[in-house]
């Protein structure tokens, strides 16, 4: 053979070298993300038992306060624990969804189901209302624009429909809220 063609089979087997490699790691990648996604999946559940635990511990305080009852400062602290374990959930939700590629998946449900939550508990509208006045007066406090709270600030017009369309509590409560 020629030198000329022996060059050519080189570059056409170096190409196709290029493209082989490239097909594997299109694979690879694939595999990582069903991996992540099945990992995401066993972690979700595990929090939803650990929340569902909690929550069981504390029954009476968790109803109570949701229901917008007195509670005492022993209480509160057990509440707003419960609070920030439904928050971060929502906001692991919010996040994922958000970052997802997958059309079909609606990032801002998991706000209006929130809101729908905060429109059927006095004590969560209490919590939510507090939460947003807090985040305020600490950005103002270090001379920042206000943010807010970023649950409660994405339920805010969700919330705001429901006031206005005031439907109806289902007969039933739900007081699993995640």
């Amino acid at each position: 053979m020629k030198l000329k063609k022996w060059k050519t089979v080189a570059e056409l087997t170096g190409i196709a070298a290029i493209v082989i490699s490239l097909v594997f790691v299109g694979v690879q990648l694939q595999q990582d993300r069903d991996l992540a996604q099945v990992s995401s999946f066993g972690s979700t559940a595990e929090s939803a038992n650990a929340l569902s635990e909690l929550v069981q511990s504390s029954s009476g305080v968790w109803v109570r306060g949701l229901n917008g009852e007195e509670l005492t400062d022993e209480e509160l602290a057990v509440f707003m624990s419960v609070i920030r374990a439904v928050e971060s959930r929502y906001m692991n939700f919010i996040v994922r969804w958000q970052a997802s590629s997958d059309e079909r998946l609606d990032s801002e449900i998991h706000a209006r189901i929130f809101a729908y939550y905060i429109y059927m508990y006095p004590g969560l509208r209490r919590v939510s209302e507090n939460e947003i006045k807090f985040g305020k007066h600490r950005d103002t406090a270090f001379g920042l624009p206000s943010k807010g709270v970023p649950l409660y600030e994405m339920a805010s017009p969700y919330l705001k429909q429901l006031d206005e369309a005031a439907p109806e509590f289902p007969i039933d409560k739900n007081y699993v809220i995640w």
